[in-house]
């Protein structure tokens, strides 16, 4: 009797995974890392790849989602960035060519489960350009399991077109959609460039999602930075808009930032990183 107690209470002081076990808060990243091009002078990604690295080094997102990556610049993160790994396809031809929309996850943190990609277009298995769209646009998916709560959490990223409105609104609905069956059941994250701003008839499908929120409107105005994700390398004040957003199910927001923080550097991008710290509920 006495060695059975023993073992029952060494059993009780280890335990095993639990689902509601507590866990540290999740960072997560959204960022348009702008495509190389060689037209972009001092601005080429040649110029700032490094300084993006350092600012992701610092920063240190457990989950990360970038827009524009070419098939190079991905595996630059990839090598550059040490205990990631990453989910996505290039939007062209489901393999590398065009840009992705990418997601970085921390391994130390999380394990994959499961990934996949889907089209913003009426063919959403293949790459195709959707109803008034200039560009083929993409979202990637990932289930990540959690190793510190054995809890899964999905995440999306994407990048909606910034000329077709058609095609942001129809876009917006398949996100919702995705939220739905994607996300059933589990916590979700989605980041992306949306190219709208929140109040527009688009996101609206989005935030009116039932349980989906908005993470700047969520932590108000404490430490948020600026007030725009967008500016171009020109830094015109007229063109700076706020179109880069991090949505969630399912969780809480702790901090939101755009980060303003250039690294040594003009410009990380002509985007400026998003940053968030949510918990679970």
């Amino acid at each position: 009797m006495r060695k059975l107690l023993l073992l029952l209470a060494i059993f009780a002081a280890t335990g095993c995974a639990s689902s509601d076990k507590p866990a540290a808060p999740v960072s997560v990243m959204s960022f348009n890392i702008r495509y190389a091009n060689t037209h972009d002078g001092e601005n080429a990604w040649v110029n700032r790849k490094e300084a993006v690295v350092r600012m992701l080094d610092d920063v240190r997102p457990a989950i990360l989602g970038i827009q524009e990556g070419l098939a190079d610049q991905v595996a630059y993160l990839d090598s550059a960035l040490t205990g990631y790994e990453f989910a996505g396809v290039g939007r062209d031809d489901g393999m590398m060519a065009g840009e992705y929309a990418a997601i970085f996850y921390d391994t130390t943190r999380f394990q994959k489960i499961s990934s996949g990609n889907f089209w913003l277009s009426e063919t959403p298995a293949e790459p195709t350009m959707g109803w008034d769209a200039v560009c083929i646009r993409i979202a990637t998916w990932v289930k990540l399991r959690d190793k510190q709560n054995n809890r899964d959490l999905a995440f999306i990223n994407t990048h909606f077109d910034h000329v077709g409105r058609a095609a942001r609104l129809h876009s917006a609905q398949m996100i919702a959609d995705s939220i739905a069956s994607i996300g059933a059941g589990v916590p979700m994250v989605i980041t992306g460039d949306f190219n709208s701003e929140v109040d527009d008839p688009a996101l609206k499908v989005i935030t009116e999602t039932p349980s989906v929120f908005e993470v700047r409107a969520m932590v108000g105005d404490v430490g948020q930075g600026p007030d725009y994700t967008f500016m171009g390398f020109e830094g015109n004040p007229d063109d700076r808009s706020l179109i880069d957003h991090i949505f969630v199910k399912g969780m809480k927001a702790q901090s939101y930032k755009v980060i303003a923080d250039t690294y040594g550097i003009p410009q990380l991008s002509d985007h400026l990183p998003v940053f968030a710290v949510l918990e679970y509920e």
